[in-house]
């Protein structure tokens, strides 16, 4: 299996010029001692310092940092499946075919040959998922709440694990909503600290108004999601998370899901 998922990823691998704005970064702090995109002077570029991080060891020259980079988002690509083959290891006698079929939707191993620092947290909000899933409540909204620390905009995921479980469970979990918004504010300090800004460039580069929403064509996005690839899969997801099946009837609505779904 390891060797079919590689194959796909080295298949459908292909980098973004804007994935190289990480690189230089980590490059830069190795070869010049500035987390920058330029080595001369402190200009912010990036929000995924974690992920940079992670490459140091590294950036002491670009092509090496370039492989390391390929190789590491196949690592998170790869745990995606090992979460899941744990997950369903006591549950179905099928699971390696799941499998073969999570890794057969191709825009999800996409997603990963692009090289982007935000596979990470894909990788820990999945597995909050899992947690949730194995009814270890309070692990699944321990990793949620530090998902912030990861990327700013990531408080988005954190809030849906917490927001579903109040809807499962009628109970709100303020210690976890708590530590999400330490996670979040943490990324803030350090931007301040390294940058002497508080909101890192990308933010405020790709921030819209809401005047602008009416620019987004929403048609076209609507055709991308209903064409015939992606829909069944669309279908087969929506079926999974919103409905609990015992001896093949469907005995309830999962409400956990919903915020997930509308983010």
């Amino acid at each position: 299996f390891f060797i079919f998922s590689f194959g796909i990823y080295v298949s459908t691998f292909y980098s973004y010029d804007e994935t190289f704005i990480n690189l230089e970064h980590i490059y830069n702090l190795n070869n010049f001692g500035k987390l920058s995109f330029s080595p001369y002077e402190m200009i912010n570029g990036t929000v995924d310092y974690v992920f940079c991080f992670l490459l140091y060891p590294f950036s002491a020259s670009r092509d090496t940092l370039l492989i390391a980079n390929y190789i590491l988002n196949f690592v998170f690509l790869f745990l995606h499946f090992v979460i899941l083959f744990f997950y369903f290891k006591n549950k179905t006698n099928i699971r390696y075919l799941l499998l073969i079929l999570f890794a057969c939707y191709l825009p999800f191993t996409w997603i990963f040959g692009k090289g982007f620092g935000n596979n990470i947290v894909s990788l820990f909000f999945f597995y909050s998922l899992i947690l949730y899933l194995e009814n270890k409540t309070n692990k699944s909204l321990l990793v949620a709440s530090f998902l912030p620390i990861l990327r700013p905009d990531a408080i988005l995921y954190s809030m849906t694990i917490l927001i579903g479980h109040f809807l499962n469970t009628k109970e709100f979990q303020f210690r976890y909503f708590i530590f999400s918004l330490i996670s979040f504010f943490a990324f803030f300090v350090f931007t301040y600290i390294v940058y002497n800004q508080v909101i890192p460039t990308p933010m405020e580069f790709k921030s819209i108004s809401i005047k602008e929403l009416d620019l987004i064509d929403y048609e076209a996005a609507l055709k991308n999601i209903l064409k015939s690839y992606n829909l069944f899969f669309l279908i087969c997801f929506l079926f999974s998370l919103f409905f609990i099946e015992k001896k093949s009837e469907i005995v309830k609505i999962n409400y956990f899901f919903l915020p997930l779904f509308e983010i």
